[in-house]
């Protein structure tokens, strides 16, 4: 896949330096059928109007539709990152295009999400999406109005509570979506290293990833910072980790088992504790 989409890519450069809704149809198609998800895309649509939305793609789970939308293709790349400076004429039409296959790909980890959350793996990864799926379904249950009736009010005033307790420790988190955005990153890393790209271009994605990375962390108590434990100890999902070797009754002990036990990359793949000094001296990379 890799090597397809930069091969695309490095067309679109030399032949007409901008990139077309065409070209995003094809850039899915090559990502699909790579990924083995054309059995989870039904299919693909332009939605004609959609104002304010600054997402080129989006994934309906009930119809299995992915859906495009008329955004605006030019001047895009300010989701790949703030700082966005100092590169050619050349090399600013690359991170344009860049912007827009990772924000493609973002959708595409949902799919490629959904299809894990649907097999019986029991690693890692597998665990923490089929358990945060469960969570979103639960909710979208429990407010929906076809089972209004039948639902008990003690279940709605429990998972407000929930609710409440993940907007004050974890605002604004999803594991899923800290995975999707994690893989979406590396995959525009390996398309640019692909392409031959120049160091600064390189060095500048890694930084973004980074970013990306950390922006979901936040500091809390235990000297740690543990979105992924925080968010499924607020949701009383925690025993989700009860088989990994790492796991322990108390939170903050589960933590250092994690730290001591588990690589850093591996840690901040899956939004899992990391130490201040850890933090610190990752933050300071990305200054």
């Amino acid at each position: 896949m890799t090597n397809q989409l930069s091969n695309y890519i490095t067309n679109i450069l030399n032949t007409k330096k901008s990139i077309t809704f065409n070209d995003i149809a094809n850039m899915c198609a090559i990502i699909a059928k790579n990924k083995h998800l054309e059995g989870y895309i039904k299919s693909f649509n332009l939605e004609e109007t959609l104002a304010n939305n600054e997402r080129i793609l989006t994934y309906d789970f009930p119809s299995k539709a992915l859906v495009m939308h008329p955004v605006s293709l030019e001047d895009n790349a300010s989701i790949i990152g703030p700082n966005f400076k100092g590169f050619s004429h050349q090399e600013y039409a690359l991170i344009n295009i860049l912007d827009i296959l990772y924000r493609i790909l973002l959708e595409f980890e949902k799919v490629e999400q959904w299809k894990i959350a649907s097999s019986n793996d029991e690693n890692l990864e597998a665990l923490i999406v089929r358990a945060n799926f469960r969570a979103n379904l639960l909710h979208n249950i429990i407010f929906s109005n076809k089972f209004a009736s039948i639902i008990p009010s003690s279940m709605y005033t429990l998972w407000e509570k929930y609710q409440s307790s993940i907007s004050k420790k974890v605002p604004n988190f999803s594991p899923i979506d800290h995975l999707a955005q994690y893989y979406a990153m590396m995959e525009v890393l390996n398309v640019a290293k692909n392409m031959n790209e120049a160091k600064n271009i390189m060095y500048y994605l890694k930084i973004r990833l980074f970013q990306v990375l950390l922006d979901d962390y936040k500091k809390h108590i235990w000297g740690i910072n543990a979105p992924t434990i925080e968010y499924f100890q607020a949701i009383g999902f925690l025993d989700l980790f009860n088989k990994q070797p790492f796991y322990a009754p108390s939170p903050a002990e589960m933590g250092d088992n994690i730290i001591n036990s588990v690589s850093l990359d591996r840690r901040l793949k899956y939004a899992l504790p990391i130490s201040k000094r850890e933090y610190s001296e990752i933050e300071s990379r990305c200054v």
